[in-house]
């Protein structure tokens, strides 16, 4: 068994801090550091840290910033404006062009409606093509917010009363046995939980 005598912050981007954890708040973990004790306290935002491994083994796992999308909240947000829905989602991309392709269309619409009949193909147009872009993001935004959330949930199975298994994210620290020998750090991977 191989004693560890510090906390090891691991975090997003690989970095490892030996450290002594002194506070896991609900924004920040602050710490000092291993080598120097009496020092000052630092302080690092948990959506920078990936896991914390303390100095008895166990660990607390810290995801990105990640918010619970509502599909109901983005389908009223996409009702209101195509392409306010998929902003809410986090679809920067995606809700642009949902927002200028309506905006086009409307601005058609409006040159259209206020000319002779001539321009009552493009009048007839413009509405045809705002309302399948209305439609699409009133359809997209809640099966998006969906997906979103199925992605950064955890693989999870109830199996009856009171036992859960699951596949969750591990990382093997320098300080594990598997890593002074092949003497890489760290090393990722999924370990399989029971819960009984």
């Amino acid at each position: 068994m191989v004693m560890r005598a510090q906390d090891i912050i691991t975090k997003t981007n690989g970095d490892e801090i030996r450290a002594k954890v002194t506070e896991v708040n609900i924004k920040e973990v602050k710490y000092k550091k291993f080598e120097n004790p009496e020092g000052p306290v630092y302080t690092m935002s948990k959506s920078d840290i990936f896991m914390i491994v303390y100095e008895n083994g166990d660990k607390d796992m810290f995801s990105r910033a990640y918010h619970r999308k509502y599909p109901v909240a983005a389908f009223l947000l996409s009702a209101l404006y195509p392409g306010i829905g998929q902003f809410y989602n986090g679809q920067v991309v995606k809700g642009i062009s949902m927002s200028v392709l309506a905006t086009g269309s409307l601005v058609a619409f409006g040159i259209g409606a206020s000319r002779s009949y001539y321009y009552s193909d493009i009048t007839a147009g413009s509405l045809l093509a705002y309302s399948g872009i209305y439609i699409w993001s009133l359809i997209d935004a809640p099966i998006s917010a969906g997906v979103i959330n199925r992605r950064h949930q955890p693989l999870r199975w109830n199996l009856g009363k009171d036992r859960k298994l699951s596949v969750v994210p591990n990382i093997l620290s320098d300080n594990s046995t598997v890593s002074k020998i092949s003497r890489q750090s760290p090393a990722y991977g999924l370990s399989l939980k029971l819960d009984f």
